[in-house]
């Protein structure tokens, strides 16, 4: 017998305890450095920051090798990142001053790489955008590059500008890279599918990593940066992270496609509500401290964080109306939709002097089928019959499910010859076998009943009761068989 735990198997977790073994080691060694040599890590303190970043980027390449994920663009696009991470590193021991060698190499390969992994997650996993997801992700990367605008990307401008201009382009291109990532973070976060540990461990690395990258730009704009600041243990765990989240076995369920977004639950909902009160909070915090400069800016963040939160609100509505009338095990409208619709139409028929017709249609023995079958092959009939109702209707016909296991079909401009036709047709394709998942077939036949306006009726109700007595009419003449109000003699207005 096999066991996915066996060792070299994609299930194996032994290789991610070792490397954290390993990398606590080298971090534990690197603190050491930093307190035995106050105000500088020291060169036996750079081998070890050198040695643990190289063995992160070996993390993500073994990863791939082992649990061998069927999307692995993403990791090696992570490794790469690595990779050019290890590089850098190196050429800052340089200390060639800033901007550096260091500097082009972060930004024109680590960053891009990074931001092309989880792009590529992003897709991977939720390739089509839903709009109340999008919207979320909005007002958080608003509220996000505001705050950035405040306290990191004007005092980057002012602090740069009055130098060389590559410094300045320098400086405010990390922050901006920031913000490209948490909006590609954002969505894979927010998306469908389970929260997987590879998920949250890259997402907590990405945490990590934002957080070293804002200790580092201001530490260069108030000009007191050291190699032994916190932003060198910030970046260390940002890549430690990386390597664990890909030497995990989830980390082949972070490119696969995931199902529907989740619903706004209280945690999203209070993330947004945070976010959308940073604005006002940074505009209390500059009035208070008497420095009103980014009014503007402020004013501008509110005005789009107020139309998203509407655009928000107006998807719930339809999203919560669209729920009401659509019912969820078939997807036709509900009754609920129907009789408002039917009176609509009626209406609109008498004054263009068209007629209507009405279907409706039971499934007969139905309780024989949910008896004998089981509830859940009886669900599988209902939408099997649904399913070829609606394709056998135009585009402009309305198809509800009535109730239970009966249907109605609501026809604008047929008169009773037409829909005689149609209803036959309707009543001959149901009665081809249903396949079930376990390969075997249901055979089932339905009862209609039919009315039409003005020829049978002129009111809704009546010709609702009319098309149900002929339903009934139908089911009592021997079930399989189309019955017209007009020639039943039960089916009589009152």
């Amino acid at each position: 017998m096999t066991s996915d735990h066996a060792p070299g198997g994609a299930g194996d977790r032994r290789p991610l305890v070792m490397y954290l073994c390993v990398q606590a080691l080298l971090f534990l060694a690197t603190v050491g450095c930093a307190v035995a040599v106050p105000g500088a890590v020291g060169v036996v303190g750079v081998i070890v920051n050198a040695v643990m970043v190289a063995v992160s980027a070996a993390a993500v390449v073994a990863g791939i090798r082992v649990h061998r994920p069927t999307r692995p663009g993403g990791w090696w696009l992570l490794a790469v990142s690595q990779v050019a991470f290890f590089v850098g590193a190196l050429l800052f021991t340089i200390g060639v001053g800033f901007p550096g060698p260091a500097d082009a190499v972060y930004l024109c390969v680590q960053y891009p790489a990074m931001i092309a992994a989880l792009a590529v997650f992003a897709r991977s996993r939720t390739p089509t955008w839903h709009r109340g997801t999008a919207i979320d992700a909005a007002v958080l990367v608003t509220s996000a590059s505001l705050a950035s605008w405040v306290y990191l990307l004007r005092p980057a401008v002012e602090a740069f500008g009055a130098g060389p201009l590559g410094a300045m382009v320098v400086g405010v291109s990390y922050p901006v890279m920031d913000l490209v990532m948490l909006s590609i973070a954002v969505r894979l976060s927010l998306g469908g599918g389970g929260r997987v540990l590879a998920h949250t461990l890259l997402m907590s690395s990405l945490a990590m990593w934002f957080a070293a990258d804002v200790l580092y730009l201001l530490e260069r704009v108030d000009g007191f940066f050291t190699d032994t600041s916190t932003t060198t243990f910030g970046y260390l765990a940002a890549l430690v992270l990386v390597g664990a989240a890909a030497l995990h076995p989830s980390m082949t369920g972070l490119g696969e496609p995931a199902g529907a977004p989740p619903g706004p639950g209280v945690s999203r909902l209070g993330l947004l509500a945070a976010a959308a009160l940073i604005a006002p909070v940074i505009l209390a915090v500059e009035y208070l401290r008497g420095t009103l400069r980014d009014v503007i800016v402020i004013a501008v963040a509110c005005a789009v964080l107020f139309l998203l939160v509407i655009f928000r609100m107006a998807g719930l509505v339809s999203a919560q109306r669209l729920q009401a009338i659509t019912d969820p095990l078939t997807g036709l409208y509900t009754r609920r939709f129907f009789g408002p619709a039917l009176s609509d139409e009626i209406t609109r028929a008498g004054r263009s002097r068209v007629p209507v017709a009405l279907l409706l249609l039971d499934v007969d023995h139905f309780k024989r089928i949910n008896d004998g079958y089981g509830h859940p092959v009886g669900d599988a009939v209902l939408r099997a019959v649904a399913a070829r109702l609606a394709t056998l209707c135009r585009s402009g016909d309305i198809v509800a499910r009535y109730g239970g296991e009966e249907f109605a079909v609501l026809l604008p401009g047929v008169g009773p010859d037409r829909l005689a036709e149609v209803a036959e047709r309707i009543r001959a394709s149901m009665t081809g076998p249903i396949p079930l998942a376990d390969g075997r077939e249901v055979l089932v036949t339905v009862s209609i009943g039919t009315a039409t306006v003005p020829v049978d009726a002129g009111s809704p109700e009546d010709l609702v009761r009319l098309a149900d007595a002929a339903l009934y009419s139908a089911k009592r003449g021997g079930r399989n068989r189309v019955v017209a109000a007009s020639t039943d003699r039960d089916a009589v207005p009152a």
